[in-house]
C-alpha cells in the first residue's frame, strides 16, 4: 500500500496525517509493517514483513534465474530484468521489483 493511501483510510477514520505517520512508526517498530522513513522508501507500507520476505527469497536462492517475468506483474519485462539486475549488482530492491515479485506470491 502507498504512504498516500494509507494517510487516505487515516484521515477517513479521523487520524491526522501525523497520527497516521506516528502509529506506522510504531507499527514498524512492534514488527507489524515495513515502513521506513527514507525518502527512497517512505512511499511503500508493507503490510507483512513476511511476504516482503518471501518475495526476496524467490531472488537470493540457488535457482535465481528461474525466477521468470510473468506478464501479469505489474512491471514492463525489461523493467523487471533491469531491476533484478541492479538487486543483485548493488543490493538495491526497487519498489516495482518487489511488486512484482509479491505480486508472483498472490
Amino acid at each position: 500500500m502507498s504512504l498516500e493511501e494509507t494517510i487516505d483510510h487515516g484521515v477517513r477514520h479521523s487520524l491526522t496525517k501525523s497520527q497516521v505517520n506516528t502509529a506506522l512508526k510504531y507499527y514498524h517498530q512492534v514488527g507489524s509493517v515495513l515502513f521506513f522513513d527514507h525518502p527512497r522508501l517512505a512511499d511503500v507500507i508493507f503490510g507483512s514483513s513476511q511476504r516482503v520476505v518471501e518475495a526476496l527469497k524467490q531472488i537470493f536462492c540457488h535457482d535465481y534465474d528461474t525466477v521468470k517475468y510473468d506478464s501479469l506483474m505489474p512491471v514492463s519485462a525489461e523493467k523487471f530484468r533491469l531491476d533484478k539486475i541492479e538487486l543483485i549488482k548493488n543490493a538495491t530492491a526497487t519498489v516495482p521489483l518487489l511488486r512484482a515479485l509479491l505480486h508472483k506470491l498472490n
